[in-house]
């Protein structure tokens, strides 16, 4: 019986630790995401609420409709290359 409850401890200690270290580790990482969306007719680039880039060289009414309604929407970057390509493919 001790052993069990020894075990259980153990255990519960291990997941409290984890959890713990994990939320530390997210935090100390956690940057907001960039976000490609139309503003008034203007593709710009967010970070968080502040506006990073403004492409006034893209005319979004010329872009495919559903590239359209993706800027619309807000188009969540994950890096430079995907940036980089999407821009490059918009202003084409």
């Amino acid at each position: 019986m001790k052993k069990r409850l020894l075990i259980l401890a153990i255990t519960v200690s291990i997941t409290i630790i984890t959890v713990i270290f994990s939320f530390i580790k997210v935090s100390a990482g956690y940057s907001s995401p960039m976000i490609l969306k139309e503003k008034n007719g203007t593709v710009v680039l967010y970070k968080g609420k502040n506006i990073i880039k403004t492409y006034d060289e893209i005319v979004i009414s010329v872009l495919p409709k559903r590239d359209q309604e993706a800027l619309n929407s807000g188009i969540i970057i994950r890096n430079q290359e995907q940036l980089n390509a999407i821009i490059e493919d918009y202003d084409g």
